[in-house]
């Protein structure tokens, strides 16, 4: 008797140190944009993405948040969104877990997937503003990690900016401030500290890697300015 006494004890006094060193699970929020108005030779990777949220890594009570939007000739575009809430490891159904998991990652597999059979070459691209729009949203985000996630060679091209004009992009060249104002007229920025940022793109040739280190980073300083970490990437690594 005294012997399984005693081992209640121990068994309480283990959960109990447990539990007062226990450490509430993170949340990890990551958004996608991609551009479906050109031919993209980077794709976005579903397993890359997905693997991010570190689930299976020992880490299967965390919490994740996905968005998925396009950016397009228009500002506004639909998104697609999946959730899974963190678990408390004491309390979590490890079965029920198993099946939530699954169903954010199949979420993700299929929303990217589809995402592949969309594209088409358009005569417009807002880029900017779906951008910022999407980080303003993040830094109200109560997630520990906050990731965006731009596929894009982020060459806007609406009827009052175009970076395809050749006059309007030896201004950003020339005189970045005065094309940061007007984005910034657009839409202006939050602080985006303590989101990370990854502006991704595979140039096809000289002249669209020579535009695209321009423009990139001309994006980084903005974002950086703002608090953001910015890579600039030719793939999301896994």
């Amino acid at each position: 008797m005294k012997g399984l006494l005693l081992m209640v004890l121990v068994l309480g006094i283990f959960i109990l140190v447990e539990w007062y060193f226990y450490n509430q699970p993170t949340t990890t929020e990551i958004s996608v944009l991609r551009d479906e108005t050109d031919k993209q030779l980077a794709e976005p990777s579903a397993d890359a993405i997905f693997k991010r949220y570190g689930l299976f890594d020992n880490g299967e009570w965390r919490g994740g948040h996905f968005r998925y939007s396009s950016i397009t000739d228009v500002s506004f575009n639909k998104t697609v969104e999946a959730t899974v809430i963190p678990e408390n490891f004491w309390m979590m159904n490890i079965i029920e877990r198993g099946r939530d998991v699954e169903r954010f990652r199949n979420i993700i597999f299929q929303t990217i997937t589809a995402s592949k059979q969309e594209a088409q070459t358009k005569s417009h691209s807002s880029v900017y503003i779906p951008i910022a729009k999407e980080l303003n949203r993040l830094s109200q985000s109560k997630a520990d990690t906050k990731v965006l996630v731009v596929y894009s060679d982020l060459m806007e091209n609406e009827a009052t900016l175009s970076f395809y004009n050749p006059k309007e992009f030896e201004l950003l060249i020339s005189n970045p401030d005065s094309v940061r104002k007007i984005f910034e007229g657009w839409q202006p920025l939050n602080s985006l500290s303590g989101i990370e940022v990854h502006l991704i793109y595979q140039p096809a040739d000289p002249k669209a890697d020579s535009e695209f280190r321009t423009v990139s980073e001309f994006y980084g300083k903005i974002l950086e300015s703002k608090g953001a970490k910015v890579m600039i990437e030719a793939a999301l690594e896994n």
